[in-house]
């Protein structure tokens, strides 16, 4: 009984490692909100209206379409349009139109919600520049991937999929090789441990299990790159809201 105990107070403790469970039971309600929020509307009106999964991609397409916008114009120089072709204004060839991803909003708000009930922070975390170079070039690969597959895992593996799409299905499959080829690939450069879910700093510092991201002596804010993301986001997410809501 008393077993049974600490396992309900490990379950619903927000000071300890969180499980997917729960990830998968939020996720699964904010998909259920989100699907009925774009089709009810359609519905009632007597429109022809269909279940949209929840977007990550070209919620972020549009956001760094918008940076590029706030950025030309603040610096008046000419526009680059590396996310998309724009004539006279409207945009075309596949590009992405200026404009706010309230989902990763969410998502951001949601990762604040968590970081508050956890009463803790993230900056402990720190990841060997190798993990980061690695990082990057599969951010790259997978942000091909996803234009190419039209919507990233978000998209098919947890939308597609509940609504029986053969593209997704299809997708899944080739998402899985990648995965595993991916994880014997950082295998073999010695990174296959940071696959591990991310854990809070009181599991770190406890006897629980190996934590690669933590170091005791690390000092977050005398690292150039926190700063550089912090800037970045900042930036991100200001000048999308500021386009979206004050100047669209």
């Amino acid at each position: 009984m008393d077993d049974l105990k600490q396992s309900r107070a490990k379950l619903f403790s927000t000071r300890r490692q969180w499980s997917f469970f729960w990830a998968g039971i939020t996720f699964g309600i904010a998909q259920i909100i989100y699907m009925l929020g774009l089709w009810l509307p359609k519905a009632l009106d007597g429109k022809s209206a269909h279940l949209k999964p929840i977007t990550v991609t070209t919620d972020l397409g549009k956001m760094f379409r918008g940076l590029e916008l706030g950025i030309t114009k603040l610096l008046h120089i000419p526009d680059p349009q590396l996310y998309g072709h724009s004539v006279d204004g409207v945009a075309s060839g596949g590009a992405f139109v200026p404009g706010i991803g309230w989902p990763i909003f969410g998502m951001m708000i949601g990762g604040l919600i968590v970081t508050l009930m956890e009463r803790e922070h993230k900056s402990w975390v720190k990841y060997p520049a190798k993990l980061l170079f690695v990082s990057f070039i599969g951010g790259a690969l997978f942000s091909y991937g996803t234009r190419l597959a039209g919507g990233c895992t978000l998209n098919h593996l947890l939308g597609g999929i509940p609504l029986l799409s053969i593209h997704s299905s299809v997708t899944v499959i080739f998402m899985a090789i990648g995965g595993i080829a991916g994880f014997l690939i950082m295998g073999k450069l010695g990174l296959a441990k940071y696959f591990k879910h991310q854990e809070t700093k009181s599991y770190c510092t406890g006897d629980e299990g190996e934590c690669p991201a933590y170091d005791a002596n690390y000092k977050w804010y005398k690292n150039p790159w926190y700063w550089v993301g912090a800037i970045f986001s900042i930036l991100f997410f200001g000048i999308a809201l500021y386009g979206g809501l004050v100047n669209p």
